[in-house]
């Protein structure tokens, strides 16, 4: 992503996030959109920030952004992401939320080499046909076992 120094650096935004400055760091809020990019403010300076072109999001005004390198970090309150295909390819996926919901109308396949579900209190899976399939073994382990 490139940027270049605005006319306005003596302006300031109360808004703008505390960082390190680096050659490689750069962070601030996004406070103006133009054809050219968006104005973003970081600490005293004002930048001009094109968009890279892998860059799946769009930010708006008042949105935190980052750039380290070649790694992009967006923070914001809310993000919506609304089209008819959402694809990414990557090394790892790290996910924490307090709750999470996802309701799919059609097929929702997983597949791995193990899989890993755990839960602290309760697991539920239901359907009207529930299927278990274990080639070798299957088993079930619990202080009592219903059925029926």
């Amino acid at each position: 992503m490139k940027h270049t120094d605005s006319p306005s650096r003596s302006r300031k935004n109360a808004h703008a996030p505390a960082f390190v400055p680096s050659p490689q760091c750069f962070a601030g809020v996004v406070s103006g959109i133009t054809d050219g990019g968006f104005m973003v403010h970081a600490g005293a300076r004002c930048l001009l920030v094109q968009r890279a072109a892998s860059c799946l999001m769009d930010p708006c005004v008042g949105d935190t952004v980052e750039v380290v390198g070649r790694d992009v970090r967006l923070v914001a309150t809310s993000l919506r992401l609304v089209g008819s295909l959402l694809s990414s390819v990557m090394d790892r996926v790290n996910h924490f939320s307090r709750h999470y919901l996802r309701t799919t109308e059609g097929e929702d396949r997983v597949t791995a080499t193990h899989v890993d579900v755990e839960a602290t209190q309760l697991l539920k899976v239901q359907g009207e046909h529930t299927l278990v399939n274990g080639a070798k073994l299957v088993k079930a382990r619990g202080g009592q076992i219903h059925f029926g």
